[in-house]
């Protein structure tokens, strides 16, 4: 899955938790609410890596690597950290 599917999933997630408990299924609930919050955190974890590309030149393969590990397609080129490069 990648940042954006993380995302959707949190919000279905929640979505299911509280129709759990408005059902009385709070066991149910909670563990759908813990879900989301799993995807949540991912989701919040591909968006900051993906913001890291091109702006911390210093951090680049470490940006990279995040990218690849978030990204369900293959690997961006890397960005550039040099005019004309």
């Amino acid at each position: 899955m990648n940042g954006p599917e993380h995302y959707r999933e949190a919000e279905s997630r929640l979505g299911a938790s509280d129709w759990q408990r408005q059902q009385g299924d709070l066991e149910d609930a909670m563990h759908e609410a813990a879900m989301a919050q799993v995807h949540a955190t991912l989701a919040v974890a591909a968006a900051t890596a993906a913001n890291l590309i091109g702006e911390y030149v210093e951090l680049e393969a470490d940006a990279e690597e995040w990218l690849r590990a978030t990204v369900s397609t293959k690997p961006r080129t890397p960005v550039s950290t040099k005019d004309g490069d």
